[in-house]
């Protein structure tokens, strides 16, 4: 949350020989005016869990920019503000770890910082 994945996912999807999967845009598409809550993001992501893990891309950013950016967000999409607060950020970051060699997935590893 807030680390710039859809962004990033943007620009390489415009760069390269690339198919942008957004989760935010499955989720709002697939489950309309459903995701109100923290649970309920958790109930409905974990769906689409499954079809998105072989896709991702890593994009390490600190904490602090991070909250940087979903403060910016909040102003700019207020209609997000709900869910674009340090409290669910921090809630989300308990369930975060970076992905490992196990897993088997194809993984870029995207290092920045503010932005």
């Amino acid at each position: 949350m807030g680390a710039g994945k859809t962004t990033r996912s943007k620009v390489m999807a415009s760069e390269e020989n690339t198919v942008l999967i957004s989760e935010d845009d499955w989720l709002s598409t697939l489950y309309p005016d459903e995701i109100r809550t923290l649970d309920d993001y958790l109930i409905y992501s974990s769906r689409l869990k499954t079809l998105i893990a072989p896709h991702v891309t890593d994009i390490k950013v600190s904490d602090d920019t991070c909250l940087e950016r979903i403060a910016r967000r909040r102003i700019e999409q207020p209609e997000r503000a709900r869910l674009d607060a340090p409290s669910v950020f921090n809630e989300l970051n308990r369930f975060s770890q970076e992905p490992g060699d196990l897993e088997g997935l194809d993984i870029q590893t995207i290092e920045q910082e503010g932005q």
